[in-house]
C-alpha cells in the first residue's frame, strides 16, 4: 500500500479514500511532425518535469503508430480554468509545427475516458493471442536534444504499429513526500520513461526485444538504474535495488519478517523474510 508492491504481505479486503470535489477540468492534446519531435521532448525534460510547470498541469508524452504513421503526441489535462492552463502549455504551442488537436471542458471522469479514443487510439487493432514485452526506467539526468533525435530515429524501426514509447513526468507532490516515508523511492527524478513492444511468435519476440533494447542503451547513461515497481522485470539482475534501494528493501524485509515470516506469499521478485 506505500510502495512495497502488491502481493507481498497479505491480502487487502477494504480501502477506503478521502476524494476532493473537482469541479472541471481542461483537456489538451497537441502533435508535431516528427522533426520537431526531439526539440519537444528536450523542453518537455528541461521546462515540464521536476520544475517549472504549475502543479494543476499533468501530461504524458507518446510516441505510438496510428494508420501505420508514427504520431508526436503530448496529452493531459489541467486543474483549473482554460486559459490558465493554455498558458502553462503555451510554449509547447510555440514550437513550429504544433496543432492542438484538443481543447475540451469537462468533469476528469469524461475526459480521462475521451482520452482513451482521441485523439489517437493507440495502439490500435491488436490482434487476438497477441503478447507485451515493456522496458522502463527513471530518467534523472539532462538529455540532449540529439540522443532525443536518436530515440525517435531507433523508434522509426519499430517492428510492428503496436509499439509505444511514452513518458511519465515527476515532480510536484512526489517530489515533496520524504523517500523515507514510504516504500517508493523514486521521488528525485525528470520522468519514469517506458518502452513497450508486441509481438505474435518467438521471432518477433526476438526482434522486438532488440528493438527495446536499442531504445534502452541510447536511454541508459541518463538513468539512475532504478525501476518502478509496478512496471516489474524479471531480467533485472537486481530487482531489489532497482525497485526499492538498499535501506528500504531492509525495512520491508524486516515488515515481510513480521507479517509472513513463513514466506506464504512468496513470487519471483518478493520480498525475502530475514
Amino acid at each position: 500500500m506505500r510502495g512495497g508492491t502488491g502481493g507481498n504481505f497479505g491480502v487487502v479486503l477494504q480501502v477506503s479514500y478521502h476524494v476532493v470535489r473537482l469541479p472541471s477540468v481542461w483537456g489538451w492534446s497537441i502533435t508535431w511532425q516528427a522533426e520537431q519531435a526531439a526539440q519537444v521532448l528536450e523542453l518537455l525534460q528541461r521546462d515540464y518535469t521536476r520544475q517549472g510547470a504549475p502543479e494543476q498541469l499533468g501530461y504524458m508524452m507518446n510516441l505510438g503508430y496510428y494508420n501505420g504513421q508514427v504520431v508526436y503526441m503530448v496529452q493531459g489535462m489541467y486543474c483549473g480554468p482554460r486559459d490558465e492552463g493554455y498558458a502553462a502549455i503555451e510554449p509547447l504551442l510555440q514550437i513550429p509545427g504544433a496543432q492542438l488537436v484538443v481543447d475540451k471542458v469537462g468533469t476528469y471522469p469524461e475526459l480521462n475516458n475521451y482520452f482513451e479514443d482521441h485523439p489517437y487510439p493507440l495502439p490500435q487493432d491488436l490482434p487476438d493471442g497477441i503478447c507485451e514485452t515493456k522496458a522502463s526506467g527513471y530518467i534523472d539526468k539532462p538529455i540532449p536534444q540529439a540522443v532525443w533525435q536518436q530515440v525517435i530515429d531507433q523508434f522509426h524501426r519499430a517492428v510492428n504499429p503496436w509499439s509505444m514509447v511514452y513518458t511519465e513526468p515527476y515532480g510536484g507532490a512526489i517530489a515533496r513526500y520524504p523517500v523515507e516515508g514510504s516504500a517508493f523511492v523514486h521521488r528525485h527524478v525528470d520522468m519514469d520513461i517506458v518502452i513497450d513492444g508486441c509481438w505474435r511468435d518467438e521471432g518477433e519476440r526476438v526482434k522486438v526485444q532488440a528493438w527495446i533494447d536499442g531504445l534502452y542503451d541510447l536511454l541508459r547513461p541518463y538513468m539512475n538504474g532504478h525501476v518502478y515497481q509496478n512496471y516489474p522485470d524479471r531480467t533485472l539482475k537486481d530487482f531489489a535495488n532497482a525497485y526499492w534501494g538498499d535501506a528500504t528493501y531492509r525495512r520491508l524485509r524486516e515488515v515481510k519478517t513480521k507479517y509472513d515470516p513463513t514466506n506464504f506469499f512468496c513470487y519471483e521478485q518478493s520480498i525475502a523474510p530475514l
